[in-house]
């Protein structure tokens, strides 16, 4: 589908001549219907004087053994202000939607002819939790059943460079499909691999179609900050259908085609022979938003990981820290994804709007500590509890985490604090005041002694960690001051080691990720990465002759692999050295008297907070010198931890 008129409209043209009923039809309580909308043509409203979007609700059959009746288009957007709101007509009266849907329904309004829709804040009766609750069930149907999914990212601006944008994802998608063709038509004996092929041929396939002047890295950037991308609910919107479209404006842009430009640019945008591209675009692709985008885009493309619902609930929280999903309510952060996971089903675990949020945050982490081996789960237990009434080992998805220290994987190890072939074995339980109980065995390792004051802050944004020399050189500074104040278990090299490996959590210098069972060793720590704390630091201000502009480059490229790490772990978390000596980072709320413990079942340790007879969680931690089950094989005394 190209940019400016979608032919589905031919597909899908309905007579407009008659009026369905003025009131809007109630559902059978069984959810086997849904409501559809169909939106009057343009023409329709001139002729009937009408100077709002006009709409009409009707109630078809929906269920698996029933074949859709009246095909559909199912809309993705973004709700918006719920305050701001226009008038538009449904069933012949005055109804007040969001802006922002009432500019899609409108860019959607075809002249000749009407469209059949299925938009939830029109279609779902949002007043009525039960029927909520109902079509929130089947959700993942109606967008799966749907002929196609329009997403409406907004509608274009003055002066935006929205028609570029486009055509330069068009323009690198069609160079992928012209490299397929040309691969394909190689003979048998000439045709290497398609990897070594795509690597050595993909720069020249570009440039034969563009240069620094149409290609619009940074368009894509903006396009990617777009709000659609942040919310929750696209996960499972524009993950179910093969048919998903993208509208800014009247301009159109299949989501596959997105994905592949997005993800080709990012592999190769270092390649390109054009002077400058990185030092414009390549600090805008770990901004705000677009590291939010680009995972969305990864987890709607890859069918795989939507099976497994610690992993995509861990995905949405950890795996994005600052920068996760957004919902309007917040019982919708795990709502919206058990209609696309297959385990959830499994679990039991069905939306239910009747339901207080701390009680289905609880019931959800039940429900998965019931069948966890690993404690996953547990690294999003951090920040703090804006839903009140939950116990500490329930993670707050409305709350605002550390990044996670490394990326999860089904099946694979980022460390192994408490041994390569550690389980978790978790017991559920209340106390006699009712209080929900988590109980885990583990080790005591140590106490939390000290507790660097000055930390990176709550800013994700590197853009600003780049351009600001001095706000990156005063926290490195007051790190050296905080590594030789105290004594530390480490000496000599060892001790700027561990320095060094504590700010990134070792996330550039550890091997790759390991099978669970498998032991991860760390490699210690890459010449290039003490090099580049030092340049952080100001001890090293590069070669002689340099000027601002060109001193600035040189420590972008030199350090800035590392810096991104930095920022990435360090947002949200403090250095802190315990009664050993051993540095470690843990979630910001660290004090004096925390105790680090490693947990059966866990890859990484935990801080956790003494309450009299029960320990309260703060989150996970970096320790250098104990994450690849070096304490452990001392045979400490295993000991209870009772969560509460």
């Amino acid at each position: 589908m190209n940019a400016e008129s979608p032919s589905v409209f031919a597909v899908l043209s309905l007579s407009v001549a008659a009026e369905p009923a003025k009131i809007r039809q109630p559902l059978r309580p069984n959810g086997q219907e849904i409501r559809v909308m169909q939106l009057c043509s343009g023409r329709f409203r001139l002729a009937t004087g009408r100077e709002h979007v006009s709409c009409y609700t009707k109630v078809v059959p929906f269920s698996d053994a029933i074949k859709v009746t009246s095909p559909y288009i199912a809309l993705s957007y973004v709700w918006g202000d719920a305050n701001d709101t226009v008038p538009i007509y449904l069933d012949n009266r005055i109804t007040q939607v969001t802006r922002n849907l009432e500019a899609a329904l409108r860019s959607f309004e075809s002249h000749n002819d009407a469209i059949t829709l299925w938009a939830d804040a029109i279609c779902i009766n949002q007043a009525d939790d039960a029927e909520k609750s109902h079509q929130v069930r089947i959700m993942a149907q109606i967008y799966s059943r749907a002929v196609q999914v329009w997403v409406w990212l907004g509608p274009r601006l003055a002066g935006d460079k929205m028609d570029e944008t486009f055509a330069t994802i068009e323009g690198v998608a069609q160079g992928v499909e012209d490299m397929q063709r040309e691969y394909a038509a190689l003979t048998v004996a000439h045709r290497p691999s398609w990897g070594v092929y795509f690597s050595s041929h993909i720069v020249e396939v570009l440039t034969r179609s563009f240069s620094p002047n149409n290609f619009d890295v940074a368009g894509i950037w903006a396009l990617l900050d777009k709000p659609w991308f942040r919310r929750v609910w696209v996960l499972q919107e524009g993950a179910l259908n093969d048919h998903v479209f993208l509208h800014v404006g009247k301009l159109s842009l299949a989501r596959r085609r997105l994905y592949l430009a997005v993800k080709l640019i990012t592999l190769i945008i270092d390649r390109l022979p054009w002077t400058g591209l990185r030092a414009v675009s390549g600090g805008a692709a770990h901004s705000r938003g677009v590291i939010v985008a680009m995972n969305t885009l990864d987890y709607i493309e890859k069918a795989s990981n939507r099976n497994n619902l610690e992993l995509t609930l861990l995905g949405t929280l950890v795996d994005l820290g600052q920068e996760s999903y957004g919902a309007t309510d917040p019982r919708d952060r795990v709502f919206a994804l058990l209609g696309g996971c297959s385990q959830a089903k499994e679990l039991g675990l069905l939306p239910d709007y009747d339901k207080p949020c701390a009680d289905v945050y609880t019931g959800t982490a039940t429900a998965l500590f019931r069948v966890a081996t690993t404690l996953d789960l547990l690294a999003a237990c951090s920040g703090p509890k804006n839903c009140a009434g939950l116990p500490s080992w329930v993670p707050n998805w409305t709350a605002t985490v550390p990044l996670a220290l490394g990326k999860r994987s089904a099946g694979n190890s980022r460390y192994c604090a408490a041994g390569h072939l550690s389980r978790c074995r978790p017991r559920l339980h209340d106390d006699a005041t009712g209080r929900s109980l988590l109980t885990l065995s583990g080790w005591q390792f140590d106490t939390v002694a000290h507790v660097l004051a000055e930390r990176w802050g709550d800013d994700l944004d590197t853009i600003k960690a780049y351009d600001d020399g001095e706000l990156v050189e005063a926290f490195i500074a007051a790190v050296m001051r905080f590594n030789a104040e105290h004594v530390t278990a480490y000496n000599g090299a060892d001790r700027d080691e561990a320095m060094c490996c504590t700010l990134i959590a070792a996330n550039d210098i550890r091997s790759e990720h390991v099978p669970r069972g498998e032991h991860p060793q760390s490699k210690g720590p890459e010449p290039h990465t003490l090099a580049a704390l030092r340049i952080l630091a100001g001890l090293d201000r590069g070669p002689d002759g340099l000027d601002a502009v060109a001193r600035s480059d040189w420590r972008f490229y030199a350090s800035g692999d590392y810096l991104t790490a930095m920022a990435q772990v360090s947002v949200n978390r403090r250095l802190f050295c315990t009664a050993s000596g051993y540095l470690g980072l843990s979630p910001k709320t660290v004090v004096p008297g925390d105790v680090v413990s490693i947990l059966l079942g866990g890859d990484a340790p935990f801080v956790v907070r003494p309450t009299g007879e029960y320990f309260e969680v703060l989150g996970e931690a970096y320790v250098h010198g104990i994450m690849y089950g070096e304490f452990v094989r001392t045979n400490p005394e295993v000991r209870d931890f009772i969560l509460c």
